[in-house]
């Protein structure tokens, strides 16, 4: 049998990189596992935020975390209010002193009711009394203001936890949307690559088989056959995943397969500002640091109430009463006063104060360890954005070099001058380059939104989208 030991080489390095260069070159077609048949709805940015912002399970606690607000800031208002009561007794007795009173509340009670022998054992009455009372706090030791300072604390905070958690969801998101897109690029290149693996491993065999290749050229190209089944294998993995991810992000259960995403990484370049204007803005507007700012506030007024317990209370009441032998007829009376109250000792103020005091300096010192955190967040997120902008100029530039370099081994293979080793070489590091650059793409991407979400400014991710 005539060998070819160098030609059976040649066939086999060109035959399994041609599908490389084809995926690296060839513009991103479906998602994975799409059929293009496939009545699937097709998620774009833009669909998965509002769905996401509908439905995910975070933003539904956030928006009950509201109500739930709203109504105790309305029952803490509520103490201003009057209290209105209606009541209506009836009561049989011959007792002599509710024999004695009761006729005087109906206004019956004449000369014969003075009688001793009356007096001592009367006859059994009975009594209709309806009465409608008022009673109106005027000063509860500051305790209704307080309750509403909280309230509204409350209110304030519930709002700001919810923007919060939308900017979050947002971000969620924008980095799984922008994953499955990546996903499905690995997959695609593998899927190719295996495709036209196992076609050109049929033709080495029959090469092997006509005495063209050496034996080892055949089980050379079976392995890395089986190492690109092995990638296209953890690539559909992680593209599964990258589903599952994105669903999750979007609180939208749906099988991970009826996935389909539309739309590219964004290009261009987004705008960067100093570090120390950052961090500025993120303290001043985050709203999870604005909500602590709430509890704080929140604090201070139940020390208030803690301290307004050693002052004096007003109440002002009114009654208006009917009281007669008939539930349709009777006589009438009103009541007007003032009730001033003041507890002399009591024994749990002074420790009530002693812990609301505790509990505002607590909160203070919460948010001043949020706001170092913050600072820290900003300040990490900012740092990965600059240098993803510098891994994407030296990757986009790598790209360039990488295509000016297999440009020119090609010339020279062709005239003879370098091995087909060196432009093995060019041809590999072309795609590398172009798949560093897809990576730092999306590094660069996520990274801005991560660092608009650090700031408390994720609020328009569409506006990111298009740089």
């Amino acid at each position: 049998m005539t060998r070819f030991p160098w030609f059976g080489r040649l066939v086999l390095l060109l035959v399994f990189l041609h599908p490389v260069f084809a995926a690296a070159q060839n513009p991103p077609g479906p998602a994975a596992g799409d059929d293009p048949k496939d009545a699937s709805p097709v998620w774009t940015l833009e669909r998965a935020l509002a769905t996401a912002l509908e439905n995910h399970p975070r933003l539904q606690a956030t928006a009950a975390g509201r109500r739930a607000a709203e109504a105790g800031l309305r029952q803490a208002r509520s103490g201003y209010l009057p209290g209105v009561g209606l009541s209506q007794k009836v009561v049989r007795s011959n007792h002599p002193v509710f024999v004695f009173g009761s006729l005087l509340e109906q206004a019956r009670f004449g000369p014969a009711n003075f009688d001793p022998g009356f007096l001592n054992d009367p006859d059994p009455l009975t009594n209709f009394r309806s009465e409608a009372s008022v009673r109106w706090t005027l000063f509860d030791q500051w305790q209704t203001p307080a309750r509403v300072s909280q309230a509204e604390a409350g209110k304030e905070r519930a709002s700001l936890l919810d923007r919060w958690a939308r900017q979050q969801v947002r971000y969620g998101v924008v980095r799984t949307f922008y994953g499955v897109m990546v996903a499905d690029a690995r997959v695609r290149v593998a899927r190719e690559t295996v495709r036209s693996a196992e076609a050109q491993v049929r033709r080495i065999r029959d090469l092997f088989e006509n005495g063209q290749v050496v034996r080892s050229d055949l089980l050379a190209a079976e392995v890395l056959l089986a190492d690109f089944r092995q990638r296209l294998i953890q690539a559909e993995g992680d593209a599964r995943t990258a589903r599952a991810a994105f669903l999750t992000a979007l609180g939208h259960p749906a099988p991970t397969r009826a996935v389909r995403v539309k739309g590219g990484v964004p290009r261009g370049r987004f705008p960067s500002e100093p570090l120390e204007e950052v961090i500025r803005r993120a303290i001043r507007i985050r709203p999870d640091l604005e909500a602590l700012r709430r509890e704080v506030d929140a604090a201070a007024a139940r020390l208030q109430a803690a301290r307004g317990l050693y002052l004096p209370r007003l109440d002002a009441f009114s009654t208006y009463g009917v009281s007669g032998e008939k539930l349709s007829d009777g006589s009438s009376d009103y009541t007007v006063g003032l009730a001033l109250s003041w507890d002399l000792f009591r024994g749990d103020r002074g420790p009530g104060v002693d812990g609301a005091r505790a509990e505002l300096q607590m909160a203070r010192a919460g948010l001043k360890e949020a706001e170092d955190q913050v600072r820290f967040q900003v300040t990490e997120t900012w740092e990965a954005f600059q240098s993803a902008e510098k891994r994407l100029a030296v990757a986009e530039k790598a790209v360039e070099q990488a295509g000016e370099a297999l440009r020119i081994v090609r010339d020279r293979y062709g005239e003879g001058l370098t091995a087909i080793t060196e432009l093995l070489r060019a041809e590999t590091a072309q795609l590398e380059a172009r798949l560093q650059a897809l990576e730092a793409r999306y590094a660069y991407v996520t990274g801005y939104a991560a660092v608009l979400l650090a700031q408390g400014r994720l609020e328009d991710p569409g506006a990111f989208a298009r740089p």
